[in-house]
C-alpha cells in the first residue's frame, strides 16, 4: 500500500513539474493530492463519534475492568488444571526422553567428543549444528 502512495505521488510530482505555470489553476501548494490511504474506521471527526453506537470500555465495564485489571495473579500449577490425556502424553515423551540416558557415556567424555567434532568441522563452509547453542543443550 505504501508503494502504492509513494508511486502515485511521484507521477503527481511529475505531472506538476511538467505542466506550465499559466495552465494550473491557482498557485502549486493549494493543489491537493491523493490519498491512498483509507481513513482509520474510529477516528472520525467529533460529531461521528457522538452519534456512535460503540460505547468505550472505561463506560461499558466501567470499575470491573480495574478491578479485574488490579487482581491477583492467579498462577497454574504444573498438573492442577491439565486434562489426564495431556499428563498421559506428557509422561510418555518424559519417559522416552529418559530411555537411553544409561547408555550415555559420562557428562566429560560428551563435552570432550563435542569440542573434538567442532574443532574438526569448523573450517567447513555448512555448519551443520551451532555450537554454543548445542554446548548449552548438552
Amino acid at each position: 500500500m505504501a508503494m502504492l502512495d509513494k508511486r502515485l505521488k511521484r507521477m503527481e510530482e511529475r505531472i506538476i513539474k511538467i505542466v506550465p505555470g499559466k495552465e494550473q489553476p491557482g498557485s502549486s501548494p493549494n493543489i491537493t493530492r491523493a490519498v491512498l490511504k483509507p481513513s482509520i474506521p474510529g477516528t472520525g471527526s467529533v460529531s461521528s463519534k457522538t452519534g456512535s453506537k460503540k460505547r468505550p470500555a472505561e463506560e461499558a465495564f466501567g470499575p470491573d475492568l480495574e478491578n479485574w485489571a488490579n487482581g491477583p495473579v492467579k498462577s497454574k500449577l504444573d498438573g492442577v488444571d491439565k486434562p489426564t490425556s495431556l499428563q498421559i502424553q506428557e509422561a510418555e515423551e518424559n519417559k522416552l526422553f529418559l530411555a537411553g540416558l544409561d547408555a550415555l557415556p559420562s557428562k566429560e567424555i560428551q563435552e570432550h567428543l563435542a569440542e573434538v567434532f567442532f574443532e574438526n568441522i569448523y573450517g567447513q563452509a555448512y555448519h551443520l549444528l551451532h555450537k554454543p547453542s548445542y554446548m548449552r543443550k548438552l
